[in-house]
């Protein structure tokens, strides 16, 4: 007879368990899922808290050169007109070269096409087809001869690193730094220089071969630094504007 009883009973509605004790539980259209297209399927709230991966992390680093990393690419055009573009301290020379460059050129032999201007060496390897200002057609075998002047913060041994695809030279008060010259895909060398405080002449001679990659890094490492980093802009000025620290180590 029991059985009976509970047999009937579960035919009649659904049960459920709540604290030891079988309870009706009565399923409705209200309890039942919305099923409509904007319908909430499932709701997290968030913490009252911001997440410890949204927290910015603290560092030493001046913020120029982290703005400036090798994984962020410069945002707007990497050349331009220097008369539209002040703010742009890196003052290049422009040369096209003759197919199967192997090196840079000799630039007395060349006449330079125009005068273009960079915010900074920060050109991670990429494919190159913007070309420059008012050149057509030129993405392959030309050559920038660039000065600025940099402004080092503290006299000590300043490491240099100097990253291109193709060849590119550093030159510091006329003293050649960094070699990393030739036809070649993206290659890094470093160098070293003793410096005073103060601003000094840099020239970095740079030639791209054939398209499409191109690739010119220039970054710094001072006396008291563990990592390199791209020369802030705030480094950074065209040539000839202040009084110069005359050589390397005087």
């Amino acid at each position: 007879m029991r059985k009976m009883i509970l047999l009937a009973l579960a035919l009649s509605g659904t049960w459920a368990c709540s604290g030891g004790n079988f309870e009706k539980a009565v399923v409705t259209s209200d309890s039942l899922p919305d099923q409509s297209e904007n319908a909430t399927v499932q709701v997290i709230e968030s913490p009252s808290t911001p997440s410890e991966a949204a927290v910015p992390i603290a560092t030493n680093a001046d913020s120029q050169a982290i703005e400036t990393t090798k994984t962020e690419l410069p945002k707007g055009p990497i050349f331009a007109e220097c008369a539209n573009e002040p703010d742009r301290p890196i003052v290049a020379e422009l040369y096209q070269l003759p197919p199967n460059t192997q090196k840079l050129p000799d630039y007395s032999q060349l006449k330079s096409i125009k005068k273009i201007c960079l915010s900074q060496l920060d050109i991670v390897s990429r494919k190159f087809s913007e070309g420059f200002p008012g050149v057509q057609n030129l993405f392959e075998w030309f050559s920038l001869d660039m000065k600025f002047q940099v402004k080092i913060p503290s006299a000590g041994l300043w490491s240099f690193k100097l990253i291109s695809d193709d060849g590119a030279i550093l030159y510091i008060a006329d003293q050649k730094v960094i070699d990393n010259d030739g036809l070649h895909p993206v290659l890094e060398k470093l160098g070293t220089a003793d410096l005073k405080a103060g601003l000094h002449n840099f020239h970095v001679s740079y030639y791209q071969g054939p398209r499409f990659d191109i690739a010119l890094e220039l970054m710094w490492k001072g006396p008291n630094d563990k990592d390199y980093t791209y020369i802030p802009k705030a480094n950074l000025l065209r040539p000839g504007s202040i009084q110069l620290t005359g050589s390397l180590d005087d």
